[in-house]
């Protein structure tokens, strides 16, 4: 298989997730999305937080139905903030190779790139719906980080 792109938040097409997911062996060979719709999570000081919601060419035939990815911030100063601080390198790298190591519970991660030249990075989880994004400047609640 070809080596992924990073794409821009736009560019997170059905082809781009088809191939992620058979990349990474979470969709079986021949399955093909066909359409995705983006539920924005979250838009932190750094990142966006996107839910990807994928209808699949055929529902006997499929991989995940629905993922959580994370895109770099749209305003270009907290963009180059990510990228200059290695924040988005830290988070990459923890799902590289930080996570299959350690014994807590963590998302699968189908993608973890980046293009710091081009301004993008791309990470791509299971989503552990129901747990759900808090605000980053209000904090979370007990209820919020008690175990699932």
């Amino acid at each position: 298989m070809p080596e992924l792109f990073v794409p821009d938040l736009v560019d997170a097409n059905a082809e781009w997730f088809t191939s992620v997911l058979a990349n990474s062996g979470a969709a079986p060979p021949g399955a093909r999305a066909v359409a995705v719709r983006q539920v924005p999570l979250s838009a932190g000081r750094l990142a966006r937080t996107i839910r990807f919601q994928l209808t699949w060419a055929d529902e006997n035939h499929r991989g995940p139905t629905s993922l959580v990815g994370k895109f770099p911030a749209v305003g270009e100063r907290s963009r180059q903030t990510g990228f200059a601080a290695d924040a988005y390198a830290m988070e990459l790298a923890f799902y590289q190779r930080i996570a299959p190591q350690v014994r807590i519970k963590v998302p699968q991660c189908y993608f973890a790139a980046s293009d710091p030249v081009a301004g993008r990075f791309a990470l791509v989880l299971a989503d552990v719906a129901p747990v759900r994004t808090v605000d980053q400047v209000v904090g979370a609640d007990p209820d919020d980080v008690g175990e699932r």
